[in-house]
């Protein structure tokens, strides 16, 4: 079982407005809390405390596509 916690964009590819269409345009994303730091928006998801709490505990990141400039925090129980 998994849960995406974030999803992160690159800034140099992406910009804010853009990255923002990316999870708008999405059927599986929320736009809810994000942070930004020099190389990426983070669009959080699930609080990762509230994972942890689950039992969510190995957490991956996914690229989605070699260039696609897109990667997913993805936490999982085991």
């Amino acid at each position: 079982m998994y849960k995406v916690q974030s999803v992160l964009i690159n800034k140099h590819k992406y910009t804010l407005r853009e990255a923002e269409n990316v999870i708008l345009d999405s059927r599986y994303f929320k736009l809810k809390k994000m942070d930004e730091t020099k190389n990426e928006y983070r669009f959080r998801q699930i609080d990762p405390n509230y994972l942890h709490r689950q039992g969510y505990n190995k957490i991956i990141t996914k690229n989605l596509g070699r260039n696609s400039g897109i990667e997913l925090v993805i936490y999982y129980k085991e």
